[in-house]
């Protein structure tokens, strides 16, 4: 390099010494052209020997000040880059329950498409879970993009699945992508407690649903949550794989999902009647602060609804017949006939307030028979209550009496007894 710059100062000089002879050696012209030729020969050595000045501080290592170099060439214009955010392909279907751990990551590339946009899923959570925030941010974006606005898991809703899937391939331009908010630590707000994994509740069964929950602060002091909200979604076994390079096979998306309970008291329990319109499966239950649905937790297991608990068929009492049909007072009838409770039969004998007699409490050892004796006289509840009731006694006359039997299955047909002198 040092060569070259060496022979580049050699041919400066030689040029400018042709410039020189050539000035003196010139034949006279007109005085005006001399005196043009002169200043032009003059302005060229004089850049000549800028430039000689320069190669010689070269040379030397010196690097010459800003007044004595040359006018800089051009700069590089720098790149600016137009990359854009490219749309991301699901090839599974995504739905509440699953994770990045049998989705392949899926889940994170859905959440942080979501986050682009703010009032799609404010939250921006990054999880690689598919929970509660991830499916109502979804269920925002099927609306915002006219694929399905209500409904359930069964019909897509909330649930990335065919359609879903191919306009988010082609839902572009978008956002460049925003930073994922931190993750919050996890938290144990609430906890919940029953059902958590294997109980079986029928169909029409009264259960009692059961959280505990810790206060959370609010500015600078800690409050307990005021209210919870109370949902039921269906579950299915996560798919996994364990063999490299195999597809996963996809399991059932939520077929059912509802609200049991929107802003409910948080008591720590709430009172439940399963409903008929809950399909007979299994199930989890997600209990959420009202005021911060973030602030959630769900049963670790599936509990299971099942069929409803058969009652057995009862029919109100009967009497078929009666013997003897007539007698006098004291006398001894047998009823015959069906559906007599094993206890508590209550014999109706006129109008003369038997039922009411505990003595006319009477047992029937197969159902089907029950014994009595003709009362005396008539009988008041008020007789024995405090004060006690003015109401007469009176004895039992003569006459045609109807005969009926009272118990937890109804009340049966009448029949009638003669009493005689």
């Amino acid at each position: 390099m040092n060569k070259q710059i060496k022979l580049l100062v050699l041919a400066v000089l030689s040029t400018a010494t042709v410039f020189s002879v050539s000035f003196l050696v010139a034949e006279p012209v007109l005085a005006q052209t001399n005196e043009q030729v002169i200043q032009q020969l003059q302005a060229q050595i004089e850049q000549l020997k800028a430039q000689i000045t320069v190669l010689q501080q070269q040379l030397g290592g010196v690097t010459p000040s800003k007044s004595e170099t040359a006018p800089s060439s051009r700069p590089t214009p720098t790149s600016i880059s137009t990359e854009k955010s490219e749309c991301p392909v699901f090839s599974q279907t995504l739905y509440r329950g699953v994770s990045d751990a049998n989705t392949k990551g899926e889940v994170t590339k859905l959440q942080k498409m979501l986050a682009e946009d703010s009032t799609v899923y404010p939250e921006g959570l990054v999880t690689g879970h598919y929970g509660l925030l991830t499916e109502k941010a979804v269920q925002r974006w099927q609306a915002k993009q006219g694929i399905v606005s209500s409904g359930s898991a069964a019909t897509g809703y909330g649930v990335v699945g065919p359609q879903t899937r191919s306009k988010m391939s082609i839902a572009c331009p978008t956002p460049a992508p925003i930073p994922p908010k931190p993750i919050p630590a996890p938290t144990d707000n609430i906890t919940v407690l029953s059902p958590n994994g294997g109980e079986q509740w029928a169909i029409d069964s009264n259960q009692t649903i059961q959280w505990t929950s810790k206060p959370i602060a609010v500015g600078s002091a800690l409050a307990q949550i005021a209210y919870v909200d109370i949902n039921l979604s269906s579950w299915s076994i996560p798919c996994k794989s364990e063999e490299i390079n195999k597809v996963c096979p996809l399991a059932f998306p939520p077929s059912f999902s509802t609200t049991l309970a929107r802003k409910a008291p948080n008591s720590g329990s709430f009172s439940w009647t399963v409903g008929k319109d809950i399909p007979v499966g299994q199930y989890v239950i997600s209990i959420s602060n009202s005021g911060n649905t973030s602030q959630y937790d769900q049963g670790d297991a599936a509990f299971t609804v099942t069929s409803p608990v058969s009652q057995p068929v009862t029919e109100t009492p009967k009497i078929t017949s009666l013997s003897p049909s007539l007698g006098a007072v004291g006398a001894q009838v047998t009823l015959t006939g069906a559906s007599f409770t094993s206890t508590g039969n209550k014999i109706k004998f006129g109008n003369l307030g038997s039922e009411d007699n505990p003595n006319y409490s009477l047992n029937s050892s197969d159902g089907k028979t029950i014994i009595f004796t003709v009362p005396s006289g008539n009988y008041l509840a008020c007789w024995n209550a405090n004060p006690a009731c003015l109401a007469p006694a009176y004895l039992t006359q003569p006459g045609v009496y109807g005969i009926s039997v009272i118990n937890t299955n109804g009340a049966s047909n009448e029949v009638s007894f003669t009493v005689v002198p």
